[in-house]
């Protein structure tokens, strides 16, 4: 009686803490598929269309290999650390896309995004095989629970799509990479609207996730 007790007091906690790395997920997608849009916005002979691109991939290979050696070491916080630090690096690095005075800054911020983007990878996906019980039925589950926050790379992809739709849709010539203009621009909204999911993302770790 105790212990199913005990696993139903577990259930919501065990509900918010799949719903808090879905998030999270979803914000890792937002910053990586954010960069294709902007590149939309950039004049086709630039000669910084290929760094703009790679940016992005070359701070996931830097942050990957970083975290997957460092999370598991309690000297650095653990899993759930590694986790929060990722998502605050990768909306810092969204933040500073937005207000990017000059494409070499906004390369740059997509760069630190991706630090952020690919050392919050591993931690999040092992997060969320742990937490299933280690017994048969829990192995099922698992699979069910990870399935769970890869989907929400689909909604970090619909997300984007949508504030692209909206902030630069029917903008046409007033959505280019304009770094003289205001906070107002077309593609600084955009940005600005990046950076929503990662904060959301880290609040959440940050509250659910133990």
């Amino acid at each position: 009686m105790r212990a199913t007790s005990a696993a139903s007091d577990e259930r919501p906690r065990r509900a918010l803490t799949l719903f808090a790395l879905t998030f999270a997920n979803a914000a890792e997608a937002v910053e990586v598929l954010e960069a294709g849009y902007l590149l939309n916005l950039l004049d086709s002979k630039s000669d910084w269309q290929a760094w703009l691109s790679a940016g992005v991939y070359c701070g996931m290979l830097v942050g990957g290999l970083v975290a997957g050696a460092y999370a598991d070491d309690p000297r650095f916080g653990g899993r759930r650390r590694t986790l929060t630090v990722a998502l605050a690096v990768a909306a810092a690095g969204a933040a500073l896309a937005a207000l990017a005075p000059h494409l070499s800054v906004l390369v740059l911020a997509r760069v630190v995004a991706g630090v952020g983007v690919g050392a919050g990878t591993p931690p999040l996906f092992a997060l969320a095989a742990e937490l299933a019980p280690n017994t048969p039925a829990g192995a099922a589950q698992r699979g069910v629970d990870i399935t769970l926050v890869a989907f929400g790379w689909m909604f970090g992809a619909v997300y984007a799509s949508a504030a692209a739709w909206a902030t630069l849709g029917g903008a046409g010539d007033a959505a280019a990479l304009d770094f003289d203009a205001g906070p107002s621009a077309p593609w600084r909204v955009f940005a600005l609207l990046c950076v929503v999911p990662a904060v959301g993302g880290l609040l959440l770790v940050r509250a659910v996730v133990r």
